[in-house]
């Protein structure tokens, strides 16, 4: 398109007064154009062709005078404006990219922290119910289960006291990468607060959720966390909580408060497991 303006504007030079023509600056504005919205290598293509446009405008004029006129003296000024446009210009844009890239990068950092959790780099509490709210629209839209999963690290406050606070924090980001590796890459992550974590796993009922929480406790079990051997258990553990959408509730809090129930009862009936939602918990908690 700029081509094929150049050309449109060389035209119009040559017929209202060649080098001379006001004209002139709208082929300066091309190159100024295609710096900012082109690469240097087409914007410096353009230049090129406006100095040889402006040459064959003068070639025509003048003849074999050419060479021996003050137009050679105007040729070259306008030269001069042209190299100076594409130099200046082209230095601004870059500037303006660089810039550009850098706010899309702080955008994106921005974003990203307000999702994820500081500490274990999983997506925080409040974005949790963001996605707890989605998935269950989206299932109940399209007719599909989910399932979510709750847990927390059993006896985590011993491990505090007996280890400090930073080596509970490595702990909590050593259990946040367990969960990174046993889980697929389109389940979402969560920390819920303090020591407990959150998972919600699109497209699953409650067999399949169960198995993979499983597979979850047994890696914490048999990983290697440094003062898990203090522990009351002898090593780090987790109880968990599970319930799946639609059949333990409706609605985005009733699926909550059901895995909650049920990491209530793995707690209370000897730790170290996995519990999945029936009403029989709620009979017993009466």
């Amino acid at each position: 398109q700029r081509d094929a303006d150049l050309g449109v504007f060389a035209l119009t030079v040559y017929f209202s007064g060649g080098l001379q023509s006001p004209v002139i600056a709208l082929m300066m504005l091309i190159i100024v154009i295609s710096t900012f919205l082109a690469d240097a290598r087409r914007a410096l293509r353009h230049t090129v062709a406006a100095m040889a446009l402006l040459l064959a405008i003068a070639l025509l004029q003048e003849g074999s005078g050419f060479f021996s006129g003050p137009m050679v003296t105007d040729l070259l000024a306008h030269y001069f404006l042209f190299v100076i446009a594409y130099v200046v210009s082209g230095y601004l844009a870059e500037n303006l990219r660089r810039n550009e890239e850098l706010l899309q990068e702080l955008l994106l950092q921005s974003r990203t922290l307000a999702v994820t959790d500081g500490l274990t780099g999983l997506f925080n509490q409040t974005h949790f119910f963001r996605l707890l709210d989605r998935e269950t629209g989206r299932s109940q839209a399209e007719g599909l289960s989910y399932a979510l999963i709750l847990f927390d690290v059993d006896h985590f406050k011993n491990f505090n006291d007996r280890h400090g606070h930073l080596r509970g924090s490595e702990t909590l980001r050593a259990v946040a990468d367990v969960m990174r590796r046993k889980f697929r890459a389109g389940d979402l992550l969560a920390k819920y607060g303090g020591d407990e974590f959150v998972i919600i796993l699109p497209k699953a009922d409650k067999v399949g959720a169960y198995l993979a929480a499983e597979r979850l406790r047994e890696a914490v079990e048999k990983g290697p966390f440094p003062g898990a051997e203090t522990q009351p258990l002898g090593k780090l553990t987790i109880s968990i909580g599970l319930a799946a959408f639609p059949e333990h509730g409706s609605a985005p809090d009733e699926i909550l408060n059901r895995a909650d129930k049920a990491l209530y009862f793995a707690k209370e009936s000897g730790r170290n497991r996995t519990v999945i939602y029936s009403a029989e918990i709620e009979k017993e908690g009466e």
